[in-house]
Parts: structure tokens; C-alpha cells; sequence
């Protein structure tokens, strides 16, 4: 069901009950808009817990779609949208571009680099939503190279590429390091991953090379 609902365009309303919406559930919602809904119950016929459950379901749907007409309109300035790229170590540097275009007349729509949120990004620039990309925190490559649990995948910052957009790609210090979160429940081998490994896992000299070969294969293909 909601590989069917991931294929409508975001801003649909879409709700989905399932005993699995308490988890994990990237494998369902990947880069949509999803609204999942906890079931409590299995979803195993009809019960008093279910039965409540699945009105408020019903209720939620049906007022996002009839409500929408009550919402005051939007009349502001459409402006161009560009996308940006943000984690931890690029912050200071992403608030600085995003003040200089917004100056210029453009709107700035940061996503957090955490696998997730590039994925999201790139699924947003292939819609066609964005103007140009700022793409300063390409950290999920090193994901990606040493098997971190924030990758976005192989076809990371190929999108813009795809639909022939501007776009800045920054490979240097945010690329270099991946925040200790990024591996989250993994075995780390301190001669590997070196020097403070509570805070930064640093990547060694040809997890840099991967890196910056994947990143470049990507940009310019």
C-alpha cells in the first residue's frame, strides 16, 4: 500500500495504520509525506481498540481534505527555491549562504544530512521543485564508503545533475568526518577510526579517496 501512496506528489494527504508505525518505518515512508498512524492492536478484525483507532484515521483524512478550503489562502511572494544541504560542522556556514539569497530574493529549504534528509532532497530537486542547489554536506558519502547507517545511497547529488540545475557541492571538511551518531550501534575498530571517537570518527586516507571519487563520479556524470 504505501508504495502507492509514496508515488503521489507531496502535499496529498496520506495516512497510513499499521502495527508497524511505532518502528522504523523509512522502508514505508521513504522521501514522502506519509502520516503513519500506530494500530495498538494487530490489525486482525475489528475490536474496541481498533474500531478507535481506525476512526481517528478516518476523521484525520477526511478533515485534511475538506478542511483545506478553510486555510487562508498563501498570498505571499512566490520566490525561487533552492536546496541546501546542513549537519552539525556546516551550520554556521549554510545560515550565512542562506541570509545572502534570501536577501537576493530566494527561499532556502535546509535538509539535515542524515540519510533520510538527502534522499528527501533529491527526491524534491527531481520534482522539479528547486531552482539551484547548495549542496555544502555531502557527509552521507562517508556513509555511504564505510558502511555508516546515514547513507543516502548511491545516487547522491545526482539529481541536479539530472535536471540541469546550478548546484555547489562542498567535499572538504564536512565530508571528511562522520559524526559518531552516523554509526550508532556498530563495532568500531579504534586503530581505524581514530583520535576522539567519542565525538568524530575521523576516515582514513582511502576512505577519503572513495569518498571524493564517489562524490565527483556523481557530479559530473
Amino acid at each position: 500500500m504505501t508504495p502507492a501512496m509514496r508515488a503521489l506528489p507531496i502535499g496529498v494527504p496520506k495516512i497510513m495504520v499499521s502495527t508497524m508505525a511505532s518502528g522504523n518505518v523509512s522502508q514505508y515512508v521513504g522521501t514522502s509525506d506519509i502520516v503513519m498512524m500506530p494500530s495498538i492492536v494487530d490489525v486482525a478484525g475489528l475490536n474496541k481498540i481498533s474500531k478507535m483507532i481506525f476512526s481517528n484515521s478516518v476523521l484525520a483524512i477526511v478533515d485534511m481534505v475538506n478542511l483545506r478550503g478553510n486555510l487562508k489562502a498563501d498570498t505571499s511572494e512566490a520566490k525561487p527555491l533552492i536546496a541546501a544541504s546542513m549537519f552539525g560542522v556546516t551550520t554556521p556556514c549554510v545560515d550565512r549562504a542562506k541570509d545572502y539569497l534570501e536577501q537576493r530574493g530566494y527561499e532556502v529549504l535546509v535538509f539535515h544530512a542524515t540519510g533520510t534528509g538527502g534522499k528527501t532532497m533529491d527526491a524534491l530537486i527531481d520534482a522539479g521543485f528547486f531552482a539551484g542547489v547548495l549542496d555544502l554536506t555531502t557527509t552521507e558519502w562517508a556513509d555511504e564508503v564505510v558502511g555508516g547507517v546515514l547513507a543516502a545511497g548511491e545516487a547522491r547529488c545526482e539529481a541536479a545533475v539530472d535536471k540541469k540545475i546550478p548546484q555547489v557541492v562542498s567535499v572538504s571538511e564536512n565530508a571528511k568526518i562522520a559524526e559518531k551518531q552516523s554509526f550508532n550501534g556498530m563495532d568500531l575498530d579504534d586503530d581505524k577510526y581514530n583520535d576522539d571517537i567519542s565525538n568524530l570518527t575521523l576516515l582514513t586516507r582511502e576512505e577519503h579517496l572513495k569518498l571524493h571519487a564517489a562524490a565527483f563520479k556523481a557530479i559530473t556524470k
